[in-house]
Protein backbone atom coordinates (compact mmCIF):
# COMPACT_ATOMS: atom_id res chain seq x y z
CA UNK A 1 0.00 0.00 0.00
CA UNK A 2 1.29 3.40 -0.92
CA UNK A 3 0.70 6.02 1.75
CA UNK A 4 1.61 10.03 1.57
CA UNK A 5 2.00 11.81 5.11
CA UNK A 6 -0.88 13.13 6.16
CA UNK A 7 0.27 16.07 9.32
CA UNK A 8 -1.93 15.47 12.75
CA UNK A 9 -3.70 11.95 11.41
CA UNK A 10 -2.95 8.61 11.41
CA UNK A 11 -3.32 5.82 8.51
CA UNK A 12 -6.02 2.83 9.44
CA UNK A 13 -6.49 5.34 12.97
CA UNK A 14 -8.22 2.95 15.29
CA UNK A 15 -8.21 0.01 13.04
CA UNK A 16 -6.07 -2.57 14.65
CA UNK A 17 -4.16 -5.73 13.13
CA UNK A 18 -6.08 -8.80 13.73
CA UNK A 19 -4.23 -11.49 14.83
CA UNK A 20 -2.31 -13.75 12.40
CA UNK A 21 -2.54 -10.91 9.94
CA UNK A 22 0.30 -8.81 8.44
CA UNK A 23 0.31 -5.25 7.30
CA UNK A 24 3.08 -3.91 5.19
CA UNK A 25 3.40 -0.74 4.82
CA UNK A 26 5.90 1.69 1.97
CA UNK A 27 6.35 4.32 2.60
CA UNK A 28 8.80 6.51 0.58
CA UNK A 29 7.74 10.54 1.29
CA UNK A 30 9.19 12.96 3.89
CA UNK A 31 8.00 12.63 7.21
CA UNK A 32 7.76 16.28 8.38
CA UNK A 33 9.07 17.29 12.10
CA UNK A 34 5.81 17.05 14.05
CA UNK A 35 4.25 13.97 11.71
CA UNK A 36 4.97 10.29 13.32
CA UNK A 37 3.89 7.03 11.67
CA UNK A 38 1.27 5.05 14.25
CA UNK A 39 0.61 1.03 13.78
CA UNK A 40 -1.49 -0.68 16.47
CA UNK A 41 -1.21 -4.53 16.52
CA UNK A 42 -2.41 -7.50 18.55
CA UNK A 43 -1.24 -10.28 19.96
CA UNK A 44 0.12 -12.76 17.36
CA UNK A 45 0.09 -10.02 14.48
CA UNK A 46 3.11 -9.30 12.28
CA UNK A 47 4.04 -5.61 11.80
CA UNK A 48 6.43 -5.37 9.34
CA UNK A 49 7.53 -1.03 7.72
CA UNK A 50 9.74 -1.11 4.91
CA UNK A 51 10.75 2.88 4.55
CA UNK A 52 12.78 3.53 1.87
CA UNK A 53 13.78 7.66 0.79
CA UNK A 54 12.65 9.23 4.39
CA UNK A 55 14.33 11.60 5.90
CA UNK A 56 14.54 10.82 10.34
CA UNK A 57 12.77 13.92 10.71
CA UNK A 58 9.48 12.21 12.19
CA UNK A 59 10.60 9.43 15.37
CA UNK A 60 9.04 5.83 14.52
CA UNK A 61 6.53 5.63 17.62
CA UNK A 62 5.09 2.37 18.87
CA UNK A 63 1.83 2.23 20.79
CA UNK A 64 3.56 -0.28 23.94
CA UNK A 65 0.01 -1.04 25.42
CA UNK A 66 -0.88 -2.74 22.44
CA UNK A 67 1.86 -5.24 22.13
CA UNK A 68 2.08 -8.32 24.20
CA UNK A 69 5.02 -9.39 26.49
CA UNK A 70 7.64 -11.45 24.23
CA UNK A 71 5.92 -10.42 21.33
CA UNK A 72 8.58 -8.82 19.49
CA UNK A 73 11.40 -11.37 19.24
CA UNK A 74 14.71 -10.72 17.39
CA UNK A 75 13.84 -12.93 15.11
CA UNK A 76 11.47 -10.36 13.74
CA UNK A 77 13.96 -7.31 13.87
CA UNK A 78 16.81 -7.19 11.30
CA UNK A 79 19.87 -6.40 12.73
CA UNK A 80 20.37 -2.54 13.53
CA UNK A 81 17.48 -1.22 12.25
CA UNK A 82 15.99 -0.91 15.66
CA UNK A 83 17.46 1.58 17.89
CA UNK A 84 16.68 3.09 21.61
CA UNK A 85 15.92 6.27 19.84
CA UNK A 86 12.92 4.45 17.73
CA UNK A 87 11.65 2.69 20.80
CA UNK A 88 8.80 4.41 22.93
CA UNK A 89 9.79 4.48 26.58
CA UNK A 90 7.03 2.29 26.91
CA UNK A 91 8.78 -0.85 25.17
CA UNK A 92 11.32 -2.28 28.31
CA UNK A 93 13.83 -4.80 27.86
CA UNK A 94 11.92 -7.64 28.94
CA UNK A 95 9.40 -7.63 26.34
CA UNK A 96 11.95 -8.48 23.70
CA UNK A 97 12.48 -11.96 24.27
CA UNK A 98 16.27 -13.75 24.15
CA UNK A 99 18.33 -10.01 24.22
CA UNK A 100 18.48 -9.81 27.80
CA UNK A 101 18.35 -11.66 31.35
CA UNK A 102 15.21 -10.57 33.46
CA UNK A 103 15.09 -10.33 37.02
CA UNK A 104 13.72 -13.12 37.47
CA UNK A 105 16.68 -15.35 37.05
CA UNK A 106 17.80 -14.17 40.32
CA UNK A 107 15.74 -16.53 42.86
CA UNK A 108 17.28 -16.18 46.36
CA UNK A 109 19.30 -13.44 48.42
CA UNK A 110 23.11 -13.26 47.34
CA UNK A 111 22.51 -15.47 43.51
CA UNK A 112 24.89 -14.52 41.15
CA UNK A 113 24.20 -15.16 37.35
CA UNK A 114 27.97 -16.53 36.58
CA UNK A 115 29.05 -17.42 32.40
CA UNK A 116 29.17 -20.99 31.94
CA UNK A 117 29.60 -20.55 28.57
CA UNK A 118 29.10 -18.23 25.43
CA UNK A 119 26.05 -16.44 25.95
CA UNK A 120 24.78 -19.04 29.37
CA UNK A 121 24.19 -17.55 32.50
CA UNK A 122 23.99 -19.91 35.14
CA UNK A 123 22.88 -18.89 38.69
CA UNK A 124 25.38 -19.69 41.51
CA UNK A 125 24.39 -18.97 44.96
CA UNK A 126 25.72 -17.64 47.87
CA UNK A 127 28.53 -18.82 49.63
CA UNK A 128 28.61 -19.65 53.50
CA UNK A 129 29.29 -16.41 55.96
CA UNK A 130 33.31 -15.90 55.91
CA UNK A 131 33.96 -17.64 52.38
CA UNK A 132 35.37 -16.06 49.05
CA UNK A 133 34.84 -16.56 45.77
CA UNK A 134 37.78 -18.30 43.89
CA UNK A 135 38.56 -19.32 40.53
CA UNK A 136 38.17 -23.48 39.88
CA UNK A 137 38.02 -24.47 36.45
CA UNK A 138 36.67 -27.91 37.79
CA UNK A 139 33.21 -26.50 38.26
CA UNK A 140 30.94 -25.86 36.21
CA UNK A 141 30.75 -22.03 36.61
CA UNK A 142 34.95 -21.73 36.91
CA UNK A 143 33.79 -20.40 40.29
CA UNK A 144 34.08 -22.31 44.03
CA UNK A 145 32.89 -20.56 47.35
CA UNK A 146 36.24 -21.46 49.06
CA UNK A 147 37.40 -20.29 52.80
CA UNK A 148 39.95 -17.22 53.02
CA UNK A 149 43.16 -19.04 52.56
CA UNK A 150 45.50 -17.54 55.70
CA UNK A 151 45.21 -15.24 58.76
CA UNK A 152 42.93 -15.22 61.62
CA UNK A 153 39.35 -14.33 61.21
CA UNK A 154 37.26 -12.63 64.45
CA UNK A 155 34.16 -14.67 65.35
CA UNK A 156 30.90 -13.21 66.52
CA UNK A 157 29.25 -15.95 69.15
CA UNK A 158 25.62 -16.52 68.69
CA UNK A 159 24.92 -15.79 72.20
CA UNK A 160 26.25 -15.37 75.26
CA UNK A 161 25.34 -15.99 79.08
CA UNK A 162 26.31 -16.31 82.67
CA UNK A 163 25.26 -16.61 86.35
CA UNK A 164 24.87 -13.87 88.98
CA UNK A 165 26.52 -10.87 86.53
CA UNK A 166 25.93 -9.24 83.12
CA UNK A 167 27.25 -10.88 80.09
CA UNK A 168 26.88 -10.15 76.37
CA UNK A 169 28.07 -9.81 73.21
CA UNK A 170 28.87 -6.80 71.71
CA UNK A 171 30.15 -5.49 68.54
CA UNK A 172 33.12 -6.96 66.55
CA UNK A 173 32.62 -9.91 68.34
CA UNK A 174 33.86 -8.85 71.93
CA UNK A 175 31.82 -11.30 75.29
CA UNK A 176 32.07 -8.57 77.82
CA UNK A 177 31.41 -10.03 81.42
CA UNK A 178 30.96 -7.97 84.69
CA UNK A 179 30.97 -9.93 88.12
CA UNK A 180 29.50 -12.71 86.45
CA UNK A 181 30.29 -16.59 88.71
CA UNK A 182 30.15 -18.43 84.84
CA UNK A 183 30.44 -17.07 81.74
CA UNK A 184 28.82 -19.05 78.70
CA UNK A 185 29.90 -18.37 75.00
CA UNK A 186 27.83 -20.65 72.33
CA UNK A 187 27.82 -20.59 68.97
CA UNK A 188 31.49 -19.61 67.86
CA UNK A 189 33.04 -23.40 66.65
CA UNK A 190 31.95 -24.18 63.31
CA UNK A 191 32.78 -26.44 60.09
CA UNK A 192 34.82 -23.58 58.73
CA UNK A 193 37.66 -23.55 60.72
CA UNK A 194 39.76 -26.59 62.88
CA UNK A 195 41.92 -24.42 64.94
CA UNK A 196 41.15 -21.65 67.31
CA UNK A 197 42.61 -18.58 69.10
CA UNK A 198 41.04 -17.64 72.51
CA UNK A 199 42.21 -14.17 74.22
CA UNK A 200 40.78 -13.94 78.10
CA UNK A 201 41.43 -10.90 79.56
CA UNK A 202 39.91 -10.93 83.64
CA UNK A 203 40.15 -9.39 86.75
CA UNK A 204 38.32 -11.66 89.67
CA UNK A 205 37.35 -11.09 93.35
CA UNK A 206 39.73 -14.17 94.35
CA UNK A 207 42.93 -15.95 93.50
CA UNK A 208 42.14 -19.04 92.70
CA UNK A 209 42.31 -21.01 89.40
CA UNK A 210 40.00 -20.57 86.04
CA UNK A 211 38.66 -24.07 84.78
CA UNK A 212 36.94 -24.57 81.62
CA UNK A 213 33.99 -27.07 80.09
CA UNK A 214 32.90 -27.04 76.13
CA UNK A 215 29.43 -27.18 75.50
CA UNK A 216 27.13 -28.04 72.32
CA UNK A 217 23.68 -26.98 71.66
CA UNK A 218 23.63 -24.83 74.83
CA UNK A 219 24.55 -27.86 77.24
CA UNK A 220 28.34 -28.64 78.98
CA UNK A 221 29.92 -31.46 78.53
CA UNK A 222 30.91 -32.36 82.31
CA UNK A 223 32.26 -36.14 82.29
CA UNK A 224 35.36 -36.77 83.51
CA UNK A 225 36.79 -36.38 80.12
CA UNK A 226 39.24 -33.70 81.39
CA UNK A 227 43.15 -33.68 81.58
CA UNK A 228 45.51 -30.78 82.41
CA UNK A 229 49.14 -30.43 82.56
CA UNK A 230 50.70 -27.59 83.78
CA UNK A 231 54.31 -25.91 84.28
CA UNK A 232 54.25 -22.82 86.45
CA UNK A 233 56.39 -20.52 87.57
CA UNK A 234 56.16 -17.80 90.38
CA UNK A 235 59.21 -15.95 91.61
CA UNK A 236 62.21 -18.04 91.57
CA UNK A 237 59.60 -21.04 92.11
CA UNK A 238 59.22 -23.64 89.47
CA UNK A 239 56.66 -26.20 89.59
CA UNK A 240 55.00 -28.81 87.59
CA UNK A 241 50.72 -30.22 87.97
CA UNK A 242 48.62 -32.70 86.71
CA UNK A 243 44.75 -33.15 86.74
CA UNK A 244 43.30 -36.57 84.94
CA UNK A 245 39.78 -37.55 83.91
CA UNK A 246 38.07 -34.22 85.35
CA UNK A 247 34.81 -32.62 85.12
CA UNK A 248 36.02 -29.76 84.41
CA UNK A 249 40.09 -28.66 82.73
CA UNK A 250 42.22 -25.82 83.91
CA UNK A 251 43.02 -22.67 82.13
CA UNK A 252 45.68 -21.19 84.28
CA UNK A 253 45.56 -18.60 87.91
CA UNK A 254 43.31 -15.70 88.51
CA UNK A 255 44.55 -12.81 90.89
CA UNK A 256 42.88 -10.48 93.20
CA UNK A 257 42.81 -6.88 91.89
CA UNK A 258 44.56 -7.26 89.00
CA UNK A 259 44.38 -8.09 86.09
CA UNK A 260 45.07 -12.21 84.13
CA UNK A 261 45.52 -12.62 80.85
CA UNK A 262 45.06 -16.33 78.73
CA UNK A 263 45.96 -17.23 75.58
CA UNK A 264 44.51 -20.50 74.12
CA UNK A 265 44.68 -22.70 71.05
CA UNK A 266 41.81 -24.83 70.77
CA UNK A 267 42.26 -27.98 68.22
CA UNK A 268 39.39 -29.45 66.39
CA UNK A 269 36.77 -28.66 68.66
CA UNK A 270 34.04 -28.71 66.28
CA UNK A 271 34.94 -32.19 64.74
CA UNK A 272 33.79 -35.58 66.36
CA UNK A 273 36.89 -36.04 67.82
CA UNK A 274 39.30 -35.40 70.59
CA UNK A 275 39.86 -31.92 71.26
CA UNK A 276 43.41 -30.43 72.40
CA UNK A 277 44.43 -27.07 74.07
CA UNK A 278 47.74 -25.18 74.05
CA UNK A 279 47.53 -22.74 77.39
CA UNK A 280 49.56 -19.80 78.25
CA UNK A 281 48.76 -17.40 80.88
CA UNK A 282 50.21 -14.60 82.59
CA UNK A 283 48.97 -12.20 85.76
CA UNK A 284 50.64 -10.04 88.19
CA UNK A 285 50.93 -11.81 91.25
CA UNK A 286 54.27 -11.17 93.19
CA UNK A 287 55.28 -9.02 90.58
CA UNK A 288 54.91 -11.81 87.92
CA UNK A 289 53.26 -15.01 87.37
CA UNK A 290 53.32 -17.73 84.28
CA UNK A 291 51.93 -21.03 83.52
CA UNK A 292 52.14 -22.87 80.21
CA UNK A 293 50.31 -25.71 79.31
CA UNK A 294 48.64 -28.55 77.73
CA UNK A 295 44.50 -29.73 77.85
CA UNK A 296 42.68 -32.48 76.36
CA UNK A 297 39.09 -33.15 76.69
CA UNK A 298 38.64 -36.90 75.50
CA UNK A 299 35.29 -37.08 74.60
CA UNK A 300 35.03 -37.91 70.49
CA UNK A 301 31.96 -35.14 69.89
CA UNK A 302 31.24 -32.05 68.16
CA UNK A 303 30.79 -29.11 70.44
CA UNK A 304 30.23 -25.25 69.24
CA UNK A 305 30.98 -23.70 72.61
CA UNK A 306 32.79 -23.38 75.79
CA UNK A 307 31.99 -22.26 79.55
CA UNK A 308 34.19 -20.72 81.56
CA UNK A 309 34.42 -20.11 86.07
CA UNK A 310 36.70 -19.46 88.71
CA UNK A 311 36.92 -21.83 91.24
CA UNK A 312 35.09 -18.97 93.51
CA UNK A 313 34.57 -15.93 93.65
CA UNK A 314 33.03 -14.08 90.37
CA UNK A 315 34.97 -12.70 87.04
CA UNK A 316 34.71 -9.35 84.62
CA UNK A 317 36.47 -9.01 81.87
CA UNK A 318 36.56 -9.82 77.77
CA UNK A 319 36.73 -12.91 75.54
CA UNK A 320 37.71 -12.61 71.92
CA UNK A 321 37.67 -15.77 69.53
CA UNK A 322 39.60 -16.12 66.07
CA UNK A 323 39.57 -18.64 63.41
CA UNK A 324 42.55 -19.72 61.82
CA UNK A 325 41.27 -19.65 57.99
CA UNK A 326 42.43 -22.69 55.98
CA UNK A 327 42.33 -23.87 52.64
Amino acid sequence: IGATAVAGNALFSGTAIAASDALVINLSQVLASTEKIFALSDAGSALNLTISGVENNGPLEAVATYIADNAVTTAKIADASVTTEKIAAGISPTKIAGTSVVKTEYTAKGVALIGSGASTPTALTVGSDGTILTANSSTATGLQWKPDASGLVRLTPSSASGIDGIVDVYGQGIVAFNSASVVRVNGCFNSLYKTYKIIIHITNSNQVLLNYRLRAAGTDNSGTNYTTQRLVADNTTVAASRSASQTSGVLGQLVVGDISFFDITMYQPHDATKTGLLLQNGSFVGGAYMSNGVGQMSAASSFDGFTIFPASGTLTGTILVYGYRYV
